[in-house]
């Protein structure tokens, strides 16, 4: 079942709390190795909403379980998303050149 094998509890969570610890680089590489987790749970989720359709006894209760997991893992996209837009490194505009005789940064014109 997919609550069995969810590997996201609080890590995503986990990594960003410890940030201060081992660097933006490394925590925005290993939330991004999350995306190929969470798109096997929502393969699960998928395929246990339709096991649920199966059952109509359970299917209302099963179906507001995996409604819940299902969005549950898209938060965890978006958090996802959010961490590696805030800790993209931004290129650095490329240092203006001075003027030798001046010394001050070099203008268009001269």
């Amino acid at each position: 079942m997919i609550w069995q094998a969810a590997p996201l509890k609080s890590e995503p969570l986990l990594r960003l709390l410890i940030c201060d610890l081992v660097g933006e680089e490394i925590t925005r590489a290993s939330m991004t190795t999350l995306r190929e987790d969470i798109t096997d749970l929502q393969a699960r989720v998928d395929e246990a909403e339709a096991a649920a359709r199966e059952l109509p006894h359970r299917e209302k209760h099963l179906l507001l379980t995996t409604g819940f997991i299902r969005r549950y893992l898209e938060l965890h996209v978006e958090l996802i998303d959010t961490v590696e837009r805030e800790m993209t490194p931004q290129q650095a505009s490329p240092p203006r050149q001075k003027s030798p005789a001046t010394g001050q940064p070099a203008t268009a014109a001269g």
